[in-house]
């Protein structure tokens, strides 16, 4: 179809029914603050510890409640404990935005919610 219309704008469609814009959006900026999440985590993690395996897979794990990571810091028969405490203190947040789920953990930041719980 797209090559017969290459310029055709075609919806998005679970079980035909049509997945507004809204939906869209809402899960990309889920998506991209997953990311965003894991990337800066990561990052830092990466630079606290002297290296990248450690810092991606550790924040990877932490956010998504994985479990054990991929090395041998932190891998099945290790522990966090060999870590930076402030690579601990990012992982521990990670964990929290992790369980909470992101889109609840930002909602706590919302004025409008601690307005409504005051009165």
């Amino acid at each position: 179809a797209k090559i017969i219309h290459p310029r055709a704008v075609y919806n998005i469609k679970i079980n035909k029914f049509i997945v507004s814009k809204d939906v869209i959006y809402q899960i990309l900026i889920f998506l991209l603050l997953y990311i965003a999440i894991v990337a800066v985590s990561g990052f830092v993690i990466s630079i606290l510890e002297n290296n990248a395996l450690t810092g991606l897979t550790s924040s990877m794990s932490t956010l998504g409640n994985l479990g054990p990571t991929m090395t041998r810091l932190t891998g099945p028969l290790a522990s966090y404990d060999s870590l930076h405490d402030l690579s601990k203190i990012i992982l521990t947040f990670n964990m929290y935005v992790g369980r909470l789920e992101i889109v609840p953990f930002i909602v706590l930041f919302q004025k409008e919610i601690w307005q409504g719980i005051n009165k």
